[in-house]
């Protein structure tokens, strides 16, 4: 069988044409309608070419570069507003345009040779899934924790403000104690 690692590095950029194309025909995939062609393929060409070391034999124990960059797709999706079905989908779409574009090469080997590429193929995707949406999480974490230690600012300024007010209506109330005291005494008198 051809080697997939070459065949998938000679056609990455028509992996990727393909691939925005696709994600962007998705109609489930909403984060991507703002997004130029850069936005939407950012990070992918590292990713594939990660894809393209680990398929090719010679380089198999090379993990850790694919880690990496699933590392920076899912920040960059995270950033990006994107949900994690949205994340999801575009990988099972990459998936998809993957297996079609290396078809020509995938016949060029036995039914074990093919079933042994497609279970690598799957096997790196959903390792970069994963790695790719633990970095999303991460993300989206320090967003929400950005934000409460925001919101907790917020209320203790809020609080103190509320307090202030207080001060004040208490001391204009004890301001102008004095000066109806002696006007109910002036008018009892009178």
């Amino acid at each position: 069988m051809n080697d997939l690692g070459k065949a998938l590095l000679k056609n990455v950029d028509n992996i990727i044409d393909i691939w925005v194309e696709e994600v962007r025909r998705d109609l489930e995939i909403d984060s991507t309608k703002g997004l130029t062609y850069e936005a939407v393929h950012n990070g992918l060409p590292d990713v594939l070419a990660a894809v393209a070391t680990l398929l090719t034999a010679a380089f198999a124990d090379e993990e850790a570069e694919l880690t990496e960059d699933a590392l920076e797709h899912g920040a960059v999706r995270a950033d990006q507003g994107y949900d994690i079905t949205e994340v999801v989908k575009e990988y099972r779409t990459l998936r998809n345009v993957l297996l079609t574009v290396l078809e020509p090469d995938l016949k060029t080997g036995s039914v074990t040779q093919v079933l042994k590429a497609v279970r690598k193929i799957d096997n790196v995707l959903d390792d970069a899934v994963l790695v790719s949406l633990e970095i999303y999480v991460r993300h989206r974490l320090s967003l929400l924790e950005q934000m409460h230690s925001q919101l907790l600012l917020t209320n203790q300024e809020l609080l103190r403000l509320v307090q202030i007010q207080k001060d004040n209506v208490s001391h204009l109330a004890h301001e102008l104690k004095n000066p109806l005291n002696s006007i109910i005494a002036f008018s009892s008198i009178v």
